[in-house]
């Protein structure tokens, strides 16, 4: 389902968005995000992560959907929403790595998102999800050299936190989604829309 779909189931049964239990939030926005999670997976796989231009390009393409989205997050108000919020979020560390590996800190083109939890959540459904996606990558970068094992630290951030799953329970049990849900894969296909435009743009090696 993409979002116009999406849109478009919800503006038919919108009775059926806000009545959705809150155990069953992750798997919605699971499932509206399907085929734009395929899409940032066939993008993310032009990128040749056994090499330090490849895996540098990566970071750069990923800290220019990172950053916008983790600034819109706090502009609206995340580290109320989150009290754990400093413990997730991931701009420092992929600013290291960049570092590390002589990269350019990607300008932070500004993304807008309304103003609700709501919406919050979506965002934070994409970035917090990314972390799952992160252990793939670095069985990928088993080949690569020191200096790329050395820059690691974007994929490994909060790995002895379990910091996926803590968020998890917190989606399914967060009040303000029931009541809008449509909002939340709205800003979901926002964050992942940020992403797809940023790793099409970069180069890969």
């Amino acid at each position: 389902m993409n979002f116009q779909q999406a849109s478009q189931l919800q503006q038919k049964r919108p009775e059926a968005a806000s009545a959705v239990p809150s155990a069953s939030v992750r798997f919605a926005l699971k499932e509206a995000t399907a085929d734009a999670h395929r899409r940032l997976d066939a993008l993310s796989a032009r990128f040749n992560l056994s090499d330090d231009a490849g895996y540098r390009d990566f970071l750069m393409a990923s800290a220019a959907a990172l950053l916008p989205l983790e600034a819109a997050l706090e502009r609206g108000g995340v580290a109320q929403l989150l009290e754990d919020w400093p413990s997730r979020t991931r701009a420092s560390a992929i600013c290291a790595d960049l570092q590390g590996l002589e990269g350019d800190i990607p300008d932070a083109r500004s993304v807008t998102l309304p103003a609700s939890p709501a919406a919050l959540f979506g965002v934070l459904y994409v970035l917090e999800g990314s972390r799952l996606g992160a252990r793939f990558v670095l069985k990928q970068l088993e080949p690569a050299g020191e200096r790329v094992r050395q820059n690691v630290r974007y994929l490994t951030h909060g790995r002895e936190q379990d910091l996926w799953r803590s968020f998890a329970a917190r989606l399914e049990s967060e009040a303000t989604i029931a009541g809008d849900l449509a909002t939340t894969i709205a800003a979901a296909h926002t964050a992942f829309g940020v992403f797809l435009d940023r790793f099409a743009a970069g180069p890969a090696s």
